[in-house]
C-alpha cells in the first residue's frame, strides 16, 4: 500500500530532509528510509509544494503528538494515510 502526495524538486533534497528529521527526532536510519516520504511531508519545502490547508493541518497536528506522544503520532499517520487514500 503506497501512496504519493508529492515529491521535492531533487532526490538528494528528499534524502536530507530525511536524514535531518532522523537526527532531531532521534529516528533510526533504517526506519527513516521506510517512511521518509511521510516525515518529508513535516517539511517547509513540501509544505510550499502542497499548498494544502487539510495536510498542513495534518502536519501541524502530527508534529505536536510527536513531541508528547509517540504513540499518538503514529496514531495521526495512520489517519492521514486513510484521509489522502480516498481522494
Amino acid at each position: 500500500m503506497t501512496y504519493r502526495i508529492c515529491k521535492p524538486p531533487s532526490q538528494s533534497v528528499y534524502s536530507g530532509v530525511c536524514h535531518r528529521l532522523a537526527i532531531t527526532s532521534k529516528i533510526a536510519i533504517g526506519f527513516c528510509s521506510g517512511v521518509r516520504h511521510r516525515l518529508a511531508l513535516m517539511s517547509k519545502i513540501t509544505i510550499r509544494l502542497t499548498m494544502s490547508r487539510p495536510l498542513i493541518y495534518t502536519i501541524i497536528l502530527t508534529n505536536m503528538s510527536y513531541k508528547r506522544k509517540r504513540k499518538t503520532y503514529f496514531g495521526f499517520i495512520h489517519y492521514r494515510k486513510h484521509t489522502l487514500s480516498l481522494d
